[in-house]
C-alpha cells in the first residue's frame, strides 16, 4: 500500500486545502479534477456545513469491475457515484464518528467514477479503494 501524500491539513495549498495532494480542494460537485489512484491511501479535509460540504474524487474503472473502498474520519456516508452523481451503491451505512466504513459496488460500464464524501462538521479523512480485490486496510488518520 502507497501512502501519496501528508494529511491535507498539514500543506498551504490554494484555499488552505490540499485534498488527496491534489494542491488544492477537491470539486463538491462530480467533475473529474482530483484524480485518484487505486490501493493508495490519501488524505481530505472538508468545510462543513456552510462551506465545503462535498468532496469528489475521480477514478478510472472498466465495465463489471469490483470497487471496494475503505474510510476513516467523521463523515456522512461515503458514496461511490457516477458522472451525474447518481450513487452506485446502495448499500446502508451511518455517519461514523471517527471509525472505518467500507463500501463496494460493482460498476455497470467503464468509464470515470467519483469516490464522494461529505460531512455537516469540519472533517478530516483518510480513505484508499482497490478495484477487483480487497481495499488495503486503512487505519487512524496519519
Amino acid at each position: 500500500m502507497i501512502v501519496a501524500s501528508a494529511p491535507a491539513w498539514a500543506s498551504e495549498a490554494e484555499g488552505g486545502q490540499n485534498d488527496a495532494n491534489s494542491g488544492r480542494d477537491a470539486p463538491a460537485a462530480p467533475v473529474p479534477a482530483v484524480t485518484v489512484q487505486p490501493r493508495v491511501v490519501y488524505h481530505g479535509q472538508l468545510g462543513g456545513a456552510i462551506i465545503d460540504l462535498r468532496d469528489h474524487f475521480a477514478f478510472h474503472a472498466g465495465a463489471q469491475q469490483v470497487i471496494q473502498m475503505e474510510a476513516f474520519g467523521t463523515l456522512n456516508c461515503p458514496l461511490i457515484v457516477d458522472g451525474a452523481g447518481t450513487p452506485i451503491d446502495d448499500q446502508w451505512c451511518v455517519r461514523t464518528q471517527r471509525a472505518n466504513q467500507g463500501v463496494s459496488a460493482t460498476l455497470p460500464e467503464a468509464g470515470v467514477y467519483f469516490l464522494a464524501f461529505a460531512s455537516d462538521v469540519p472533517a478530516e479523512f483518510s480513505f484508499v479503494f482497490a478495484l477487483d480485490q480487497p481495499a488495503p486496510p486503512l487505519g487512524p488518520l496519519a
